[in-house]
């Protein structure tokens, strides 16, 4: 009988773990409810408090199921508290929000990093939820929101690139990371861009991102400081203030504001580097003192591995230190001079990679990050934008459009 009894147990155990996992397949999640309209999986795998302002606070911890999540939050006048949520799509195909249903009106909310346009398939995406009481009077409880989540085929720029892609493997290929890349000397990668040429780079952690064709007039110092904390450069400075303020208004709308990474080569792999290494380096956590290892920005520069991949897969297992004749050649992004690069390095206060004259990637020896260079912005664009026209070439480059 006891052993009867067990097995019972064992049954009704493994049920339950059973039911509580489908509870997480089928959909998406914030503070509260999410609901999402599809036969498919995507849903919300993760909810955490970040931070709160002025008296606001959590009272217990957010939960979560297959469709709500509840947040039990104490909001003062004026307070607010923020959420982070993480998002897996596993449908096979790309979903949008196409409604947002809170269960309250007397406390705002606001979000960033989820975007109406869509969560692509096998896409993982952190957003943030931002409760906020304006008013006068104290709130506190439990607090939702739902989501409504519906399939969309429309195409967007990235689409058309990754489209592209599968037919036009002279231009374009995807790395080893699943990431869509142009490459060679002269693809037709043009896009037009702040009344310039810029070109696209590819699709790159579902963005697409995009890189002016030519270098600023004046040379500019990485940093004027001497010191390679990228958030408090010169140059991060001017990309997102100066610059940034003075791009034409229907170009602006399209820039989205994204995490970039700030690793870098060390004294041990700078010479041995591939473009696939630099990728992993550039995400790696190792830096200088306490140097920031992510910036989430509008404007930055390319990555080493951007000029890596670019050369093409015949340069794939080439360091990028030797990227000499052949590989500097076959590459688009390469036009004839030494300019600055994202990454600082981990192992010094005062340097950071950049691609030499002769078309070598290495941090500047003997110069340091206050060393005038040439530079030109690179950046995401939003996921809404489309392409409307064009095929690429530099006399009818690719033609954007954005309807917010």
């Amino acid at each position: 009988m006891r052993k009867h009894l067990g097995m019972l147990l064992i049954i009704i155990v493994v049920l339950s773990l059973g039911i509580g996992y489908s509870a997480l397949n089928t959909d998406l999640n914030i503070s509260g409810e999410a609901i999402v309209r599809a036969d498919s999986d995507i849903r919300i795998t993760d909810i955490k408090f970040l931070e709160s302002n002025s008296g606001g606070k959590e009272l217990y911890n957010s939960e979560f199921t297959k469709d709500t999540t509840e947040m039990f939050v104490y909001l003062p006048s004026n307070s607010s508290v923020t959420y982070e949520v993480t998002v897996i799509n596993k449908s096979g195909g790309r979903f949008k929000v196409s409604d947002i249903i809170a269960n309250f009106n007397n406390v705002d909310y606001s979000l960033e990093g989820i975007e109406k346009y869509g969560v692509y398939d096998n896409q993982i995406l952190k957003f943030t939820v931002m409760l906020e009481n304006k008013g006068a009077n104290l709130q506190d409880g439990m607090l939702k929101l739902s989501y409504v989540f519906e399939k969309t085929d429309e195409e967007y720029a990235l689409d058309t690139i990754r489209n592209l892609a599968k037919v036009n493997t002279d231009e374009l290929f995807i790395d080893d990371n699943n990431n869509v890349r142009y490459y060679g000397k002269s693809p037709n990668n043009y896009v037009s861009f702040n009344n310039e040429l810029w070109r696209v780079i590819g699709v790159i952690d579902n963005r697409l991102k995009i890189i002016r064709d030519s270098y600023f007039e004046q040379r500019i110092a990485w940093s004027t400081n001497s010191i390679n904390n990228w958030d408090n450069s010169s140059l991060k400075k001017y990309l997102n203030e100066e610059y940034y303020n003075n791009i034409e208004n229907n170009s602006k709308v399209m820039i989205s504001k994204e995490i970039f990474y700030l690793g870098g080569s060390t004294r041990d792999n700078y010479q041995s580097l591939v473009a696939s290494g630099y990728y992993e380096q550039e995400r790696n956590l190792e830096v200088y003192g306490n140097n920031p290892t992510t910036t989430k920005q509008y404007i930055g520069l390319m990555y080493p591995s951007d000029f890596g991949y670019a050369s093409g897969s015949s340069c794939l297992s080439t360091p990028l230190y030797n990227y000499l004749s052949g590989c500097r050649e076959s590459n688009y992004l390469y036009i004839g001079s030494a300019e600055w690069l994202q990454s600082p390095t981990p192992y010094d206060s005062d340097d950071a990679n950049a691609i030499y004259q002769d078309g070598r990637v290495s941090f500047y020896m003997g110069n340091t990050v206050a060393f005038e260079s040439n530079a030109r912005p690179a950046l995401y664009l939003k996921l809404g934008v489309k392409i409307i026209d064009g095929d690429g070439s530099i006399n009818n480059p690719f033609k954007l459009y954005y309807g917010s």
